[in-house]
């Protein structure tokens, strides 16, 4: 079972990749995904801070925001994705599956 305290670790390990791909991004995702359904009483503020100086751009950005501010642009992200590039998509889709 996952617990809050790992997938917020790993969370941080995500902001903090020095050259973030797709890859990095897709966990990110599914990680704030699963934080979102794990937590029956959201802060008042609904952010989350990595406690480090995020390096990328896609993580300062997002640092900040809420769960529910960064999830419908990664799912119009993956819309896109589906369209330019089906065969990425499929193998995302995948990988969240297992």
């Amino acid at each position: 079972m996952i617990d809050r305290e790992s997938l917020q670790e790993a969370i941080r390990e995500c902001l903090s990749e020095q050259n973030p791909n797709a890859r990095t991004c897709i966990k990110l995702a599914a990680y704030y995904i699963i934080l979102d359904h794990m937590e029956k009483d959201p802060p008042n503020d609904n952010s989350f801070s990595s406690g480090k100086q995020a390096d990328s751009e896609f993580a300062q950005m997002i640092s900040e925001r809420s769960v529910s501010d960064i999830i419908p642009v990664i799912a119009d992200m993956m819309d896109d994705l589906q369209i330019v590039n089906p065969r990425m998509y499929e193998n995302i889709i995948r990988r969240l599956k297992d």
